[in-house]
């Protein structure tokens, strides 16, 4: 017995995909595969920002620039480390400007020496020094344990017993001032800093 074939219905989703197929998507397709759109997103992906194109390194007071595009080595500077091996170097872009604090040596007296904060500041782009300055503790204290925060066009150093504050535009020293709260004791712990909104870094060794 033959009857009438019951009528065929559309799936749920042919209407869906009619609409993809429509002449909205075919637009969107058309202008994501210009040439414009494509490269655009493209950049978006590849390009770092153009205010940022260079990668730094610090280890052994040796300060290393890379192009973060190719991985090319843009420029090197190297501190004075005098007296000092293997100590942490602290790092910090400000701007156009790179702080950097590593560790040495400065004779206090004949036969003396204290440990010190070496303290350059170089240009982004070039790796040219700006100023150089040292952050010198307490004399007879030998332990390299340097912090560092920038902010405000102001660089702020730990080192030893001492808070020193530098300017970030020629490194004139603004102050310096005695840390409180230390035991007395011979061994000078790393110290924190603190600002809202700033993270600073503390040499470990």
């Amino acid at each position: 017995m033959h009857g009438t074939p019951p009528s065929i219905q559309p799936r749920p989703w042919e209407p869906a995909a009619r609409q993809r197929d429509g002449p909205g998507a075919r637009r969107l397709l058309r202008a994501w595969r210009s040439p414009s759109l494509a490269t655009t997103v493209a950049r978006m992906y590849r390009d770092p920002p153009s205010d940022a194109p260079l990668v730094l390194t610090a280890i052994n007071g040796v300060v290393v620039a890379y192009d973060r595009l190719s991985g090319r080595q843009v420029w090197r500077f190297q501190a004075t480390l005098q007296g000092v091996e293997h100590a942490p170097t602290l790092c910090v872009v400000e701007g156009q400007r790179v702080v950097s604090v590593s560790a040495k040596e400065v004779r206090t007296a004949m036969l003396s020496w204290t440990a010190a904060a070496e303290v350059n500041c170089l240009d982004y782009l070039t790796g040219g020094r700006l100023w150089t300055c040292d952050a010198v503790g307490e004399k007879g204290i030998g332990l390299y344990t340097a912090t560092l925060l920038v902010s405000g066009g102001q660089v702020l150093v730990t080192q030893g017993t001492q808070l020193f504050a530098f300017s970030l535009l020629n490194g004139t020293l603004q102050w310096q001032q005695p840390l409180r709260g230390l035991d007395g004791s011979d061994v000078v712990r790393p110290v924190s800093l603190a600002l809202p909104g700033h993270t600073a870094l503390v040499a470990h060794r």
